[in-house]
């Protein structure tokens, strides 16, 4: 595997910034909407980085706050109520068609009245989004820019450790999905270059080693 990648397909290497253990985010106090604002989230954490990241991990620890909601991928609210989707995939995957927060009315919302829909049925302010496609992201940004606070997530994890994780029971070539990885993480950092907001950077691996001392930390 090494060989495969080499010294210059890791060329991509996250810049030395900001804390890596979100202090600044968990250390939010309790929030409350205005009832003026109801339709408007408190703020957006979107969480970017390659495949397998470990951004489900770090989802959970920031969900753990009273005032962040970790609703996961938010793009797949597409899905919801799509007769030609998979039933697991057009519902809630924990409460089923009964849930009260991922309903069909979500499928087409975008920006702050998709967020801003989250943060009111979940009663936290802040919404955390760990779709990771740029795209996305992008678009949701462009909604969302000057209304609420935005803030991006750069979370990383060796490129040999997704590779493999890709390649397993998959016809792809682990070289192709070693460029596929330096592709998706050159993409992020030009991302997280240009964001309006704040950024904080987060390496998977530190808190699959170590989730209760990481969030620990993190609410420090």
């Amino acid at each position: 595997m090494g060989s495969l990648l080499g010294a210059s397909a890791l060329e991509v290497r996250p810049e030395r910034s900001s804390p890596a253990d979100l202090r600044s985010l968990a250390m939010l106090p309790p929030m409350s909407i205005p009832p003026e604002q109801s339709h408007l989230p408190g703020g957006v954490v979107f969480v970017g980085g390659a495949w397998n990241p470990g951004s489900t991990l770090l989802g959970l620890m920031l969900g753990a706050h009273p005032s962040l909601f970790f609703a996961g991928e938010v793009r797949e609210s597409g899905f919801l109520g799509d007769p030609s989707t998979p039933l697991p995939k057009r519902v809630c995957k924990l409460c089923g068609p009964a849930c009260e927060v991922w309903t069909d009315d979500l499928r087409g919302m975008s920006g702050v009245d998709l967020y801003g829909t989250l943060a009111l049925r979940s009663r936290c302010p802040i919404v955390v989004d760990s779709s990771k496609r740029i795209d996305w992201i992008e678009r949701q940004v462009t909604a969302g820019h000057g209304i609420v606070p935005l803030n991006l997530v750069v979370l990383t994890r060796d490129g040999r450790a997704v590779v493999n994780s890709r390649i397993r029971g998959k016809p792809a070539t682990a070289g192709h999905q070693a460029r596929k990885w330096i592709a998706r993480m050159r993409a992020t950092e030009a991302l997280a270059s240009r964001w309006p907001g704040s950024v904080h950077r987060v390496r998977g691996r530190r808190c699959a080693r170590s989730p209760a001392s990481s969030a620990s930390r993190s609410i420090r």
